[in-house]
């Protein structure tokens, strides 16, 4: 597609470099210099023998890897070389107004399909370096306030980017010495702030689960590990300093974004039982101190007999589990029901469970014991 070419007199294209003028000449390098040699051969003979398509995105997309393909040699196709290249040859044709019309024989045509695809293979270089969301460029980590202090500097700087003209040479020469912002951007563009922090949460999750399913007592760390977490996670004191050097607004809008996320995951970490009831907040500072084990199946509380499961899980488990059975023995069962709505995620209703281990004692004499309803 780029081999070389004679075009005129005052124009070639040699070693990926679109050559213009013979006294002083104008050497456009890097993409420019290919989106004006490929806008001239389009449609021609010549064109069609190269394979030279770039009428539409699709079209231009499959130039783009072509292109870099075949620089890939000379370095190009990054976002930084790209860019010095477009700024140097902006800085030379600054000289010559003419020098674009000249190239493309006058034809406006032919000029907005080379700027076309310039500006369309730009634009892809950003969000390959960038992302198309700030959590591709900004990359989880925990908890989410220090990466919430990461991003919204990196969204300043992702956003300028993404917003630039590459066809304003003032601009784009002016790039490779500008300074990365250094103003926090508190919003995201083009992104829900609660689709932000289920992101977040679905990769802190994920990550948690893969962790402690290395070990044997998976669900016992897991549950463990939670408290841990939402306490890292609801705290951001450590953050101080940074967000004194924000102005006023901005630090009152990263502490909205920090009581909403708090909130979610106080939501997402805290039981919610099906159907409470005032048996179920009898004991509101109740603790946790049974768990789930890698043995016994936990009941389903969506079954239709999920009490009938229940007390076969009860009656399993304290076959083996000595620290369980005795829990079990020795607590009414309101308290035990408690627990067991901590390990199963649904409420377990103390009247239901105690009418059918009523029913199940018979078949599974384990059951039996003295409780209090």
């Amino acid at each position: 597609m780029l081999e070389d070419i004679i075009l005129s007199d005052s124009l070639r294209y040699e070693s990926h470099a679109l050559i213009y003028g013979t006294d002083d000449p104008i050497r456009i390098e890097g993409a420019f210099g290919a989106a004006l040699l490929c806008a001239l051969l389009v449609d021609t003979e010549e064109g069609n023998r190269r394979g030279i398509a770039i009428d539409s995105n699709e079209d231009k997309t499959e130039w783009i890897k072509r292109y870099e393909r075949e620089v890939r040699r000379e370095g190009w196709g990054l976002i930084d070389e790209e860019v010095n290249m477009l700024a140097d040859a902006y800085e030379q044709l600054a000289f010559s107004e003419n020098a674009i019309p000249d190239i493309c024989h006058h034809n406006r045509l032919l000029i907005d399909l080379a700027y076309s695809l310039l500006v369309h293979y730009m634009n892809h270089l950003v969000i390959e370096q960038y992302g198309a969301h700030i959590w591709e460029y900004t990359k989880w980590e925990n908890p989410f306030s220090q990466w919430l202090i990461k991003a919204i500097y990196d969204e300043s700087e992702r956003q300028a980017m993404i917003h630039i003209n590459w066809l304003d040479p003032p601009i784009v020469t002016a790039l490779p010495t500008k300074k990365t912002p250094t103003t926090p951007t508190m919003s995201f563009e083009g992104e829900a702030a609660d689709d932000i922090l289920k992101r977040y949460y679905d990769w802190l999750w994920t990550s948690l689960v893969a962790q402690t399913a290395e070990q044997p007592d998976a669900k016992v760390q897991l549950d463990s590990a939670k408290a841990d977490i939402l306490d890292r996670e609801t705290h951001f004191a450590f953050l101080n300093d940074q967000i004194a050097l924000m102005d006023s607004e901005d630090q009152v809008l990263f502490r909205k974004w920090m009581s909403r996320w708090i909130n979610f995951i106080k939501d997402k970490f805290t039981p919610t039982f099906e159907q409470p009831t005032p048996q179920q907040l009898a004991n509101p500072k109740a603790r946790q101190v049974l768990y789930a084990d890698n043995i016994t199946p936990l009941p389903d509380g969506e079954a239709h007999n999920k009490y009938t499961l229940t007390s076969h899980y009860i009656a399993d488990r304290c076959q083996y589990d000595e620290p369980f059975r005795k829990y079990y023995q020795e607590n009414n069962l309101i308290v035990f029901c408690q627990q067991l709505s901590f390990i199963f995620g649904w409420f377990v209703d103390s009247n239901s469970l105690g009418k059918n281990i009523n029913r199940a004692a018979k078949k599974l004499p384990i059951l039996k014991k003295k409780y209090k309803k």
